[in-house]
């Protein structure tokens, strides 16, 4: 007796094309025309032309099966457009498939509801039916956009990278580098080759004006001839940044008085004239440190710019530093950016944390804090993780923690493993760093905002797109699955030689910030710590324009500000957020509404067990106002008492839904202790949000949404409803939990979505007060 694998299976049979003999006809068809184009182009003297086919598909096409019908892969990264090569000129293997699959019988119509289909399947249905059509990629784009533009302002040759498909076949492969090489000869111009056939790259670095370009595009081989993009900041550009005087900064240091941010890493250097201002105290408390506050390692300097004014090098465009609040530090690291020999981490780390709040005031901390001997691999907390939890909770602050970074010097082999980014930061041993997986801190994640380098060279490559994770981003998720990290901000980039996979020094995709050296203003570094100082800095924005409100309370107003990545980069959606969590902080979206992007906060307290119902009012430009994108995003955070060995870490959950269809009291009673307080219960009345409610109630900082591209359907326009529950897990004290609930709610083309909102919310308030 064999074993069934679960899951999985072959998908339904869906015949696209009823009419095999018509569909093979249309698409020989369109590849004769495609190759006669191919074939009467005029090339430069030397080139010859090459059966290189762009397929359209309508769905993914197995390479194997594409190979059988005589059509090599060279790119499959768009499942939609596919570019093939055929095995000969003719394509006489891809044309004698096409006629076995045209003598098949045709299919009846389909008709809505249909099931599969059923019957003999056609010779090669399972490639032909996928494709719709062949065409030829035209040599204009082949030429990157940027580039385009570039080349009609230049006086003169500019730098490209000209990059080219990459056969398996050595011999074919070689051809075709030689082709541009040919053609940058005989321009007269120098080249750089780099040619990596185990990763499949063909790169050729060369200075070009446009008639060398235009010769270039016209080579089949060419997928694509950019141009590097222009660092934000180059090396000679940062030198000139050096000089207070002549930079004629404006520097307002803060309200004493605001609520301050602490910085807990390897202290501050004295005396920078744009820290100095804003810092209420440095202090080192262990013995180890002799008393001595400075930063003798440079690192907890550069987080220090980044929390105060969070990005330093817009502060440097507008050549205004302005300080929202003041700042406090204290010394845990010593000159090697360690803990000191001999010192317990978590006598450290209590000592440093409640010194910052009860002496400062400190309402958000920065702990810059990973134990690169303790990744987070699944199961328990660390210590440090539920030390700091406990800290949280107790005191009433928001920590801020690093995922930590991967070491360059793990990843086997570099070069290799770089050119596959972003897929190998999701595999075993990239976890998060000790004690980033704690439940109550917000964890923060690092992204690259900037791919554009000034070192040249056809192996210099950099590791990730702009805005995709960090290529030494380590990835969530936290204790029992909840999701870590929960925000992400720039941390800087990778620039790598692609023959031996080195890391090399680069200020254009690096983060600037305040130097601790005394002969340096500002430097540039690289890692999660600087992102996890810039959402600290959003934090202390929060907690400086609202100074009365709890942790929680700020936690929310951060996360639900949060913006999603655009982009995928490849990976799925739950690798994805574990990756990036919910996107990246914006302080506007934090700190204040619209009239298009309304926030709505509540803060509360609910004994284990019970439930509260929040109404979200019909009569608004979310139901009312015809077209246009719109947004509903929840965000809930809570405080619960931790226990380290525990198997439930957290003393309860709290679990958030948002029902509609149905009336107030039916939400009461399905939600009810009677009807045993299951949630499931309203499943049938539940907007399906991402991430679903499961997953967001296994942690303590929450965030679901959906998208609308129209108002929703006439059967929902009535009042909404927001059911948020506690679990008890093992907490014998019943008295009320506090927590915080924030509701944002967006209308892209609403002029009085705030308004609406104020007026229905008093009026509410006013004639029932039951919550």
């Amino acid at each position: 007796m064999r074993d069934r694998k679960k899951g999985g299976g072959f998908p339904p049979r869906i015949v696209h094309y009823r009419s095999p003999k018509a569909h093979a006809t249309d698409l020989l068809a369109m590849a004769d025309r495609a190759i006669h184009e191919l074939t009467q182009q005029q090339l430069p003297e030397g080139i010859v032309s090459k059966q290189i086919l762009e397929i359209q598909a309508h769905r993914r096409i197995a390479e194997p099966k594409l190979a059988a019908t005589g059509l090599v892969v060279l790119d499959s990264s768009s499942s939609e457009r596919v570019v093939v090569v055929s095995r000969d000129e003719a394509m006489s293997t891809t044309r004698e498939r096409l006629g076995r699959y045209a003598a098949a019988e045709d299919l009846p119509p389909r008709s809505p509801g249909d099931g599969p289909d059923e019957g003999k399947t056609s010779p090669h249905e399972d490639v032909f039916d996928g494709i719709d059509g062949f065409v030829r990629r035209s040599p204009l784009e082949r030429v990157s956009e940027r580039l385009q533009g570039l080349l009609t302002e230049a006086d003169g040759p500019v730098n490209i990278i000209v990059d080219l498909f990459a056969p398996e076949d050595d011999e074919l492969r070689e051809a075709w580098i030689e082709e541009v090489e040919l053609l940058a000869d005989r321009a007269e111009t120098s080249f750089e080759t780099y040619d990596d056939p185990a990763i499949g790259i063909s790169l050729v670095r060369l200075d070009a004006d446009r008639a060398l370009v235009e010769q270039l595009a016209l080579l089949d081989q060419v997928a694509l001839i950019d141009t590097p993009a222009a660092p934000a900041l180059t090396r000679p550009g940062l030198a000139s940044l050096q000089d207070l005087e002549e930079l004629s900064l404006e520097i307002r240091p803060p309200d004493q008085d605001k609520p301050a941010v602490g910085i807990i890493d390897s202290g501050v250097s004295g005396g920078h004239p744009l820290l100095d201002g804003a810092l209420l105290g440095a202090d080192a408390l262990h013995p180890a440190f002799g008393g001595q506050a400075e930063d003798g390692f440079g690192h907890g300097t550069l987080v220090a710019g980044l929390a105060l004014y969070g990005n330093v090098l817009a502060c440097v465009a507008e050549r205004t530093f302005e300080a929202p609040f003041p700042l406090a530090s204290v010394r845990i690291f010593d000159e090697d950016g360690k803990i000191p020999t001999g010192v317990n981490p978590a006598v450290l780390l209590r000592e440093a944390i409640e010194h910052l709040a009860e002496q400062y005031d400190c309402r958000v901390v920065c702990l810059s804090l990973g134990d690169h001997n303790a990744p987070f691999l699944g199961g328990k907390a660390s210590p440090l993780a539920a030390l700091v939890d406990d800290l949280a909770r107790a005191l009433d602050i928001v920590i801020v923690v690093p995922t930590g970074n991967l070491q360059h010097e793990s990843l086997v082999a570099p070069a290799q493993l770089l050119a596959q980014w972003p897929r190998y930061l999701t595999e075993p041993g990239n976890e998060l760093l000790s004690p980033s997986q704690a439940a109550i801190a917000i964890t923060v994640g690092a992204i690259a905002e900037r791919a554009a380098t000034d070192l040249g060279g056809a192996s210099i490559a950099v590791a990730a797109t702009a805005f995709g994770p960090a290529p030494y981003a380590r990835r969530g998720p936290g204790v029992r699955e909840a999701q870590k990290p929960e925000v992400v901000a720039d941390g800087g980039n990778w620039v790598f030689d692609r023959s031996d996979g080195a890391i090399l020094d680069d200020t254009g995709t690096a983060v600037l910030s305040t130097s601790a050296r005394d002969d340096l203003l500002f430097d540039t570094a690289i890692g999660s710590s600087f992102a996890a100082a810039q959402v600290a800095n959003t934090a202390g924005r929060i907690a400086e324009r609202y100074p009365d409100l709890s942790a929680a309370a700020i936690r929310v107003l951060l996360l639900q500000g949060a913006m999603p990545l655009a982009a995928d980069h490849g990976v799925s959606p739950d690798q994805r957020l574990a990756l990036s969590g919910h996107g990246v902080p914006r302080v506007d979206n934090c700190i204040r509404s619209t009239e298009s992007r309304a926030v709505m906060l509540a803060e509360n307290s609910l004994r284990p067990d019970t439930f509260h119902v929040y109404r979200f009012p019909a009569g608004t430009d979310f139901f009312t106002l015809a077209g246009g994108q719109r947004r509903l995003t929840t965000a809930l955070s809570f405080d619960p008492p931790v226990r380290y060995r525990r198997y439930d870490y957290l003393a309860y959950q709290m679990e958030l839904v948002v029902v509609r269809g149905i009336s107030e009291d039916e939400v009461f009673h399905l939600a009810s202790a009677a009807n045993k307080g299951k949630l499931s219960e309203l499943s049938a009345k539940q907007l399906t949000m991402a991430p679903s409610f499961s997953k967001n109630a296994r942690g303590v900082n929450q965030v679901a949404r959906i998208d609308y591209k129209q108002r929703p359907s006439a059967k929902f326009r009535d009042d909404w409803f927001i059911v948020v529950r506690s679990v008890n897990k093992w907490m014998r004290d019943r008295s009320p939990q506090p927590y915080a609930l924030a509701v944002a709610v967006e209308v892209e083309q609403s002029t009085q979505l705030r308004t609406q909102l104020r007026a229905e919310v008093e009026l509410r308030a006013r004639g029932r007060a039951r919550v």
